[in-house]
């Protein structure tokens, strides 16, 4: 299996004369903000792009991203976009800034499916054996967030 050329992005706009960014990760790695591959670019409006209709709020970018140094392995290809994507570093473009905004993503094997490539799990850690008594931990993993937390 070879690497895409290039990833076609469609993006639903409230208004489809504003512009917005758009940045691209491979194997982003939040705790070093490794993984940045294209800094953020400015989609404009045009006349090519701006239509008629409901299709008038829809603009595709296409992004043309490097290939990872190794084919052999699995990748997480992702694209993020929103009207502000803070500033040049990784960790703060991959989290739009208010209004916000959204991230595409892609999933590469080189076997051509996900057999034998890391599960994402994004949520909460089960606890050692070590912690296994203790309560306070435990209702920590447990507890529902708050309204205020949102």
């Amino acid at each position: 299996m070879s690497f895409p050329d290039e990833f076609l992005v469609t993006v639903e706009l409230p208004d489809p004369t504003v512009s917005f960014f758009y940045a691209a990760f491979i194997d982003y790695n939040p705790r070093t903000g490794e993984g940045l591959v294209l800094e953020p670019r400015e989609s404009r409006v045009s006349p090519a792009n701006l239509g008629s209709g409901p299709e008038a709020r829809r603009r595709t970018v296409q992004v043309a991203l490097p290939a990872p140094t190794s084919l052999e392995t699995c990748h997480t290809i992702e694209i993020v976009v929103g009207y502000r994507l803070g500033s040049r570093l990784p960790q703060l473009v991959h989290s739009p800034e208010d209004p916000g905004g959204d991230i595409a993503t892609w999933l590469y094997n080189p076997g051509g499916d996900l057999q034998g490539c890391p599960a994402l799990d994004a949520g909460i850690a089960r606890l050692s054996s070590d912690d296994a008594g203790d309560a306070e931990s435990d209702a920590a993993l447990t507890q529902e967030p708050s309204a205020e937390a949102l």
